[in-house]
């Protein structure tokens, strides 16, 4: 029984080192076959797509990992003109910003991608049509609150264009057509109950009108606002013709401020009283002393 016990486990051990052996022969059969393969084509680009964010558009791709690192070159094409340029050459990345090409965010674009390896080049991989106006993405506005006389003052930046590290402008009414021009939608809380009904701003040009806007920001007051009180308040925008134009707006975040108490706004007014006080007296010594002066 001690010898046939030793002799199975002998016959498993030869089994288990035959099977690692087809294993292991076969793991290798499949990278020399790959790198065959890849020695003989060059696998394209997938994924080809165009995304915008504040008014900055990309190209972007997926590639496997191969052996030889890749170099790309992508080309675009808009409605308009009909032909294919070259946009981004032998770059490594898989993205490529076209920022500068792009003359108009009505304008439908193509892009198309292909890889180099060595000296061999892959076919071409072309994106969908795309149209900043309709697929573009416009991140939040900043915000500012502060309360004056009774006045809620929001003051909402639109958002800036940033091109590989660099502002570019704001990306209200930064191509001068009506794709870019758009309002804001503001929110606000008071004490934690949301208002029945968004404020809308528009875009006008009267300066001393309570929504006004300009190439850089817009601003709404808010008249009585009430003192003891939170104001929390949130902004994102809105194409005003969004039967034609269809940015996706992102919301900023909810910004909130606590407004002073009558008791405190009263001990604000008796000190700035006090204050203007000394200043008075300290004028009238002054003009009696230069009398004085002027009297010798």
């Amino acid at each position: 029984m001690r010898i046939y016990f030793i002799q199975v486990k002998a016959q498993n051990i030869k089994i288990s080192v035959f099977l690692s052996t087809v294993y292991f022969a076969k793991i290798h059969f499949l990278t020399f076959l790959f790198k065959i393969t890849e020695f003989l084509t060059v696998p394209a680009p997938t994924n080809v797509e165009i995304k915008s964010y504040n008014l900055n558009p990309q190209v972007s791709w997926n590639y496997p990992v191969m052996s030889q690192p890749p170099n790309f070159t992508v080309e675009l094409k808009n409605y308009e003109e009909g032909k294919w340029i070259e946009v981004c050459t032998n770059i490594s990345q898989k993205f490529c910003t076209i920022f500068d090409h792009v003359k108009s965010p009505d304008l439908s674009y193509w892009a198309r991608v292909k890889a180099t390896i060595g000296q061999k080049e892959s076919p071409f991989a072309d994106s969908s049509v795309f149209k900043m106006c309709k697929q573009g993405k416009i991140g939040p506005p900043k915000l500012k609150v502060q309360m004056k006389d009774h006045q809620l003052i929001i003051d909402i930046s639109h958002p800036l264009i940033i091109v590989e590290g660099k502002e570019k402008g704001v990306v209200y009414d930064y191509y001068e057509d009506e794709c870019s021009v758009f309002s804001y939608k503001v929110y606000w809380k008071i004490n934690g109950s949301m208002e029945a009904s968004p404020e809308y701003i528009q875009i006008i040009e009267e300066e001393n009108d309570h929504r006004s806007c300009n190439e850089t920001q817009c601003q709404l007051i808010i008249q009585g606002a009430s003192f003891n009180s939170e104001y929390c308040v949130s902004a994102e925008g809105f194409s005003q013709n969004s039967a034609i134009w269809s940015f996706k707006f992102e919301k900023s975040e909810e910004l909130c401020i606590k407004t002073p108490s009558g008791k405190e706004k009263a001990n604000k007014q008796f000190h700035f009283d006090l204050i203007l006080k000394h200043i008075q007296r300290i004028g009238e010594w002054l003009n009696k002393l230069w009398y004085l002066m002027v009297m010798e």
